[in-house]
């Protein structure tokens, strides 16, 4: 990367891979392939190259290379656990980072950004709840509603990867389609109120959920 520049990451991660086979117990070509990986939204490839990494013998550097031997490999596959949806596995990678290097602002931004993403992750998890309630009250169009600004909105990261999500999406899809009369239609006005919910509240409350989106000027 340092040679090629970001905008040639595929040459980077072409040359890391090749000195992987070459030296393979040395950490830092399989930090640059994961690096690589990571700049090109490749989660779960950026994860493994990375836990190939912290598997081997750390080699003996100046202190100017803690960053990219220590900092940048963890932060990069805590990121790339919060983007496939599971922050708790980053979780551990963050904490190894502030608690190696308190001060540093790279791993305390790391970590902040596990935290963030584990407590939207709660939220989500209760917005479904509220999704597959409003179901069993036939409200599905305020159940696609409630799905749509879940997946629009950029700050709740994972959420496409969430097997709860793509079931009960494809359930209100299903059902809206083949009873119209049940699909109450929303406005933009409903919906954002509904995302701002989601991303800035608590977990949502089933019942409580239901009787703020479901009765009065919303619908």
């Amino acid at each position: 990367l340092i040679n090629h520049g970001r905008g040639m990451t595929e040459i980077s991660y072409a040359e890391a891979v090749a000195a992987t086979g070459l030296n393979p117990d040395m950490p830092d070509a399989w930090f640059v392939a994961a690096e690589c990986q990571y700049l090109q939204n490749k989660w779960a490839s950026c994860i493994a190259f990375y836990e190939m990494g912290a598997s081997k013998k750390p080699n003996t550097h100046p202190i100017d290379y803690v960053l990219d031997r220590e900092i940048k490999p963890r932060h990069q596959a805590a990121y790339s656990y919060c983007e496939l949806g599971m922050p708790e596995k980053g979780l551990a990678l963050a904490e190894e980072a502030v608690q190696m290097y308190p001060t540093d602002e790279l791993a305390l931004m790391t970590y902040r950004r596990v935290i963030t993403d584990i407590d939207r992750k709660k939220t989500i998890e209760g917005a479904l709840a509220v999704v597959s309630g409003l179901l069993k009250a036939r409200e599905q169009g305020l159940a696609l509603t409630i799905l749509h600004a879940l997946r629009a909105s950029v700050s709740l990261r994972g959420i496409r990867w969430l097997p709860k999500f793509k079931e009960l999406k494809a359930v209100v899809e299903k059902r809206s389609a083949s009873d119209d009369s049940h699909c109450k239609s929303h406005s933009d006005e409903s919906c954002t109120i509904i995302t701002h919910d989601i991303v800035n509240g608590p977990p949502l409350d089933i019942e409580a959920a239901i009787e703020r989106y479901s009765l009065g000027s919303l619908i």
